[in-house]
């Protein structure tokens, strides 16, 4: 019955829900406070429009752009200049694939850019350049992809987010296995894998787990690949979550090479191989005894 704490504690957990996979509850509170969003403050409707986009943004970009874009005026109007830049990052994201809008995307990421920079946010530049990254490595640019994401992982690295610094090494595993170093996309994976298994971060695990797929499958162990595969969709299920559409169009290519070289059948055999082991037991898995785990990342310490 106390709405403005129910409001808070909405907005508050917004990025806590996206990214740990509580999807259906998330939605119940951010629905529920979106219903009588004309009593709230301002300053906390647009958080909840925040976090109404990330709940949207798998399975709907247009509408996580209707809420960012809501966001992004209400923190205009009160002055909020990191929120803006923030605003307007995610909503660059929602462009992520769409060819036509390339330019307004990179337009909308440029200005988020410069107001992150301005405002002496290192955590929010690097959240930016990640963006930015997948908007440009999607568009198949992917040079300009490296130099986001390393800056970003420099960046995180410094400041010792170790969350972020596992969404970087995996982006980056992308770019490997697109010039063909594909036991540098493994390591990267690894790594990645690792960081997120440390943490707990589970959501970030399943997005992850079968993105090995594609140099598992490239070195030669296409069975693997398929476990992986099968793994990654079930942990999505279980988490109640979808793949982050910056993956998607990687993952349906490694999808399509791996029926290619197993067939349908063989393939579909091993995905259901992979869909009954759990997310611990394909972590250990593939991780356990690599050999490839122990470099250093950077010293300990959130995939618009």
């Amino acid at each position: 019955g106390d709405l403005p704490l129910t409001a808070r504690i909405t907005a508050a957990l917004g990025a806590y829900w996206f990214l740990e996979g509580n999807h259906a509850e998330g939605l119940r509170w951010i629905d529920e406070m979106l219903a009588v969003e004309g009593r709230l403050d301002p300053y906390i409707s647009a958080r909840i429009h925040l976090a109404a986009g990330f709940m949207a943004f798998p399975s709907s970009r247009p509408e996580a752009r209707t809420h960012w874009e809501r966001a992004t005026v209400l923190f205009r109007e009160l002055g909020e200049t990191r929120l803006v830049a923030y605003g307007l990052a995610v909503t660059s994201a929602t462009y992520i694939g769409d060819v036509e809008q390339t330019g307004l995307a990179m337009r909308t990421n440029d200005e988020a850019l410069v107001l992150g920079r301005g405002v002496g946010s290192p955590a929010l530049v690097a959240q930016v350049l990640n963006i930015r990254g997948e908007l440009t490595r999607v568009a198949g640019r992917d040079e300009e992809a490296r130099e986001a994401y390393e800056e970003g992982l420099q960046i995180s690295g410094d400041l010792g987010d170790e969350m972020y610094v596992s969404v970087f090494l995996s982006n980056l595993s992308y770019l490997a296995d697109h010039r063909g170093d594909h036991e540098e996309a493994r390591r990267l994976t690894h790594q990645a894998l690792r960081i997120c298994w440390s943490q707990g971060r589970r959501l970030m695990a399943a997005w992850t787990v079968s993105q090995l797929a594609g140099p598992e499958h490239a070195l030669g162990r296409p069975e693997l690949g398929a476990v992986l595969v099968g793994a990654g969709d079930e942990a999505l299920r279980v988490l109640g979550a979808r793949r982050h559409p910056g993956d998607v169009p990687e993952h349906d290519r490694v999808v399509a090479a791996l029926r290619g070289a197993l067939g349908d059948a063989r393939f579909e055999e091993l995905r259901s191989e992979g869909a009954r082991l759990t997310l611990d037991q394909v972590l250990a898995r593939v991780l356990d005894g690599d050999g490839g785990g122990d470099e250093a990342v950077h010293e300990p310490v959130e995939k618009c």
